[in-house]
């Protein structure tokens, strides 16, 4: 019996060893492709001295961090990629797994290669800043940095360092300098689970400097920014992810601390574009939102599908398209359809026609292409944003009329030329066969003939603008003859007893 008795406190030791044992780092620890997590994040927690002792003071041997207490600020996503599945993955041939992360505007894809026996390595990564105005950019290690070390364990030390370099004639480098300190094991509660796990101190300076390329000699424009931080990562077995991550500043006070919160949660699909208006042959790209999935499927409404984590597309013809993805990981299954979200159309072109009547114009629009706003510039100063206005002009003269529309995807301009002049009068009085005025056009000379010109008071010549030209009172002349140096649009006003009789003569270039 007492056999049995000290058996029984023997194998109750020797696991009691084995739980508080120290944790070494190996090949079970490192991430895989294909695994997924939920991660929240929580920074309220400032003033929470027990969560700043934790990280004021040095660690040790079979140490106990209690994290409880952290509140779940928001949940993100985080994911394991087959590179392959990612659209740069082709850039990055010595990569055998992907990160992808979005915040502010920026989609970022990492890529990292692992050796069983010297760690993880990062060995670049894509940043896509097309929402800020830029471009996609490339960044090509010319000296990989260390993300996770192979066999360490409590007391290991090691200092490392990163070169990335982009593309292009303006171009960017990221240096970065760190040391990884595995500084203590022990018991770590979280409000997931109980861990025993292994702490990686690691402070890293990353310096983003940009250069442009002045006849192939790195011409340096400036340093873009320097961050230093300090990030606490507790490390549990089998896990394959950081179970807390304290994330400090440079004077090593807390920024945020980051949790698991789920281990291979079911996905939730989700998708987005930053214009679901396009023109037909212009490229667009669907940014994955999805949760914690680790395969894709997408339908993209004309005949394209695609299993890349962020597809583009090309649309070739007018039209509507819904647009699907279906994604899962070990767990589940989730599907999104967004019907009628990308609409294709040609782009705008700007027409119109004009109807005078005298000083009043009436402007017609015939652009193509499903115009949805209209600016027009009468040329006087004067605007109008109708589809068809009718303006009238304060004195005869030539102006230049302009049109701008838009529709969904593009803008386009035209102008075109409108003469006004006395108009109404004039039309009117035409009617009247008695005022003859020959030639007309004239190239200078011509002749002015009333059937009653007995009863003329008068015959005035003035140009478009009023000027008088010259004047005669009580001709009586049966025809009367003119001559005129200056080509232009004139006016012939004859009075009688009885009316105004007005006339447009033009005169052209001898």
């Amino acid at each position: 019996m007492k056999i049995k008795k000290y058996l029984i406190c023997l194998v109750l030791f020797c696991l009691s060893l084995q739980v508080n044992a120290q944790i070494t780092i190996t090949k079970d620890e490192f991430p895989v492709a294909g695994n997924s997590f939920a991660v929240a994040i929580d920074s309220t927690f400032a003033l929470d001295t027990l969560y700043q002792s934790y990280i004021d003071t040095s660690s040790a041997d079979s140490m106990f961090w209690d994290f409880r207490g952290l509140f779940s600020a928001y949940i993100d996503s985080f994911a394991y990629l087959d590179p392959t599945t990612t659209p740069f993955g082709p850039d990055f041939p010595s990569a055998d797994m992907a990160t992808w992360i979005e915040f502010f505007g920026l989609n970022m894809y990492a890529y990292t290669r692992t050796d069983t026996s010297t760690g993880v390595w990062g060995v670049g990564a894509n940043m896509d800043l097309t929402s800020y105005g830029l471009r996609k950019v490339n960044f090509f290690s010319s000296d990989d940095e260390l993300m996770m070390k192979a066999n360490a364990t409590y007391g290991t030390q090691v200092s490392d360092s990163g070169y990335f370099e982009s593309t292009g004639d303006t171009f960017f480098v990221n240096e970065i300098f760190k040391t990884m300190d595995f500084d203590g094991w022990g018991t770590l509660i979280s409000p997931l689970d109980t861990f025993q796990v292994l702490r990686m101190k690691e402070y890293r300076i990353s310096i983003v400097t940009v250069y442009y390329n002045l006849f192939g000699f790195p011409l340096k424009l400036g340093e873009l920014f320097r961050d230093t931080t300090t990030e606490y990562q507790y490390l549990a077995k089998g896990i394959g992810h950081p179970v807390v991550t304290v994330s400090a500043d440079v004077d090593n006070q807390i920024r945020y601390i980051e949790f698991l919160s789920e281990i291979d949660p079911a996905p939730s699909a989700d998708f987005y574009v930053l214009n679901t208006n396009v023109v037909v042959g212009d490229k667009i790209t669907f940014y994955n939102a999805s949760a914690s999935a680790t395969s894709w499927f997408w339908d993209l409404g004309d005949g394209t599908t695609s299993t890349i984590h962020q597809p583009e597309n090309t649309y070739d013809s007018v039209g509507v398209y819904d647009v699907s993805l279906a994604v899962s990981n070990i767990n589940g299954n989730d599907t999104a359809v967004k019907q009628s979200y990308i609409t294709v159309m040609n782009t705008v072109v700007a027409n119109f026609g004009d109807s005078v009547n005298g000083m009043q114009v009436s402007f017609t629009d015939s652009s193509l292409n499903n115009p949805i706003t209209w600016y027009w510039e009468f040329g006087d100063s004067s605007t109008a944003f109708e589809q068809n206005p009718t303006y009238t002009f304060a004195k005869p003269d030539t102006y230049t009329v302009k049109l701008t529309v838009n529709n969904a995807v593009s803008s386009d301009v035209t102008s075109k030329t409108v003469i006004v002049d006395w108009g109404d009068a004039i039309s009117e009085m035409d009617q009247f066969d008695k005022l003859r005025i020959y030639p007309n056009p004239s190239s200078g000379l011509f002749t002015i003939s009333y059937d009653e010109l007995s009863k003329i008071k008068s015959v005035s010549l003035t140009d478009i603008t009023g000027k008088v030209i010259f004047r005669k009172e009580q001709p009586q002349l049966d025809n009367l003859e003119v001559k005129i140096g200056n080509a232009g649009v004139y006016i012939i006003k004859v009075e009688t007893e009885h009316q105004t009789i007005n006339k447009k003569i033009v005169i052209t270039k001898n």
